[in-house]
């Protein structure tokens, strides 16, 4: 989610008023997607939208981000990509302004990019930013996400040594992010034991129809 190049301000979010009033992140707490089952536009892109989201909601979560927003405009950059079906049927993609392999008919998507994260763990503040009232209402993630999450917290404390060592963080911000990626995790756990987490935000899987399972 973060790129040295830019192509522009990721639309209509810069508060988090903004953004709880964005249509993907709306439809991110509801029970169903409302897309075409068809590879076009809408579906495409809605689907990355939402989850790139909420990707972005997790991991500010998880890092205590601090100036994500600002009235002025927030942290949230956009690249746009071509988006096409190859021969399998899966999705393949190239930036846009580097075009190469893309066939005409290529969709012009915009995915998220995060700038300015620095401000974070390293200003003494928990999570108590908002943070969490915006992930709880999220039904839908990416799989790779919800599994990416899961693995995390259960391997993250044996991770010490790289974040302490090789990243220069303390031993008590490092106890802070994995306190917070627990968090992120039992949250979504939680939600998935309860029958109230949908991992479609997949182009491929969603478009052909295949449901996965968050248990």
């Amino acid at each position: 989610m973060a790129n040295a190049s830019e192509d522009g301000k990721y639309p209509n979010i810069t508060t988090s008023g903004s953004l709880k009033s964005n249509k993907r992140y709306i439809a991110l707490g509801k029970s169903g997607l409302t897309f075409n089952k068809a590879w076009d536009q809408e579906t495409v892109q809605g689907i990355l939208a939402m989850k790139d989201i909420g990707d972005f909601l997790i991991l500010d979560t998880i890092i205590e981000q601090q100036d994500r927003f600002s009235d002025s405009g927030g942290n949230l950059s956009q690249k746009k990509y071509n988006v096409w079906q190859g021969a399998d049927g899966f999705m393949l993609s190239e930036l846009s302004d580097k075009k190469k392999d893309a066939p005409d008919n290529a969709l012009n998507i915009a995915r998220m990019v995060i700038e300015d994260n620095d401000c974070g763990l390293r200003k003494g503040m928990r999570r108590a930013r908002g943070y969490d009232e915006l992930i709880a209402g999220i039904k839908h993630l990416a799989p790779s996400t919800y599994r990416g999450l899961l693995n995390l917290a259960a391997t993250i404390e044996g991770q010490r040594a790289e974040f302490t060592q090789g990243m220069a963080m303390s031993n008590k911000e490092f106890d802070r992010l994995s306190e917070n990626v627990k968090f992120v995790a039992d949250t979504f756990s939680a939600k998935c034991n309860a029958g109230q987490l949908q991992l479609d935000l997949d182009v491929d899987g969603f478009i052909k129809g295949e449901a996965v399972s968050c248990k």
